[in-house]
């Protein structure tokens, strides 16, 4: 009778251990840190980055940056945007209040404007955003005026004063 109850046993541990060991081995996809949307993030300092992307037309002349700025310090601060090729350098801000997030481009907010951007549709820009000394440069989706849900945001162009 023991030997029965101990092949018994024997047989359970060992079904348990074939149907549940391959959980030691796989790692959690919830776990790990991914970017679930269109655009990607950035963090530095006490500010994060969210779902950034640009949306800009088929010339890539102007560019409308669309993201979640969100300021966890205590003190209202200034992200400087930088961006375009590296002899045209472009550079954009906004300011993001102490404790708040900052919405560009939705909930009917206006994104921010890039202009002489020169990244087309389909391509990636490199983004440099910074304040306060800290700072974090990701490379930035671009979507071009013909996307079903971003197309409408973006700019208008600046338009040339007379004189």
């Amino acid at each position: 009778m023991k030997t029965r109850r101990l092949a018994s046993i024997a047989v359970v541990a060992a079904a348990m251990l074939a149907t549940a060991g391959c959980t030691f081995i796989t790692p959690q996809a919830t776990a790990i840190q991914y970017n679930p949307a269109d655009g990607v993030r950035a963090d530095f300092g006490s500010l994060k980055v969210r779902d950034a992307l640009v949306v800009t037309d088929a010339d890539g002349n102007i560019g409308g940056l669309v993201a979640a700025i969100s300021n966890t310090s205590d003190k209202a601060q200034t992200v400087q945007v930088e961006f375009g090729p590296k002899d045209a350098d472009g550079v954009a801000s906004v300011k993001v209040p102490a404790h708040s997030v900052v919405t560009l481009g939705n909930d009917g907010e206006d994104a921010l404007t890039l202009a002489d951007f020169g990244t087309k549709p389909g391509d990636f820009a490199s983004i440099y955003f910074s304040a306060d000394g800290d700072s974090a440069m990701t490379l930035v989706p671009v979507f071009g005026e013909d996307h079903p849900y971003f197309g409408d945001l973006i700019p208008e162009a600046p338009t040339a004063i007379p004189e």
